[in-house]
């Protein structure tokens, strides 16, 4: 799959912005929800 090609290398070529992109993401979703998706809350810091 080329296209699946092209997000690994983009995703290890940026990984630390990614990682980082991706973990303030999450941390907003979770402050706005923490009461409402306790479960999702745990896998987004699994």
């Amino acid at each position: 799959m080329p296209v699946n090609s092209e997000i690994l290398q983009s995703s290890y070529k940026y990984k630390c912005d990614f990682h980082h992109n991706i973990t303030v993401i999450m941390a907003m979703l979770v402050s706005e929800n923490e009461k409402a998706s306790p479960v999702t809350k745990a896998g987004f810091f699994y």
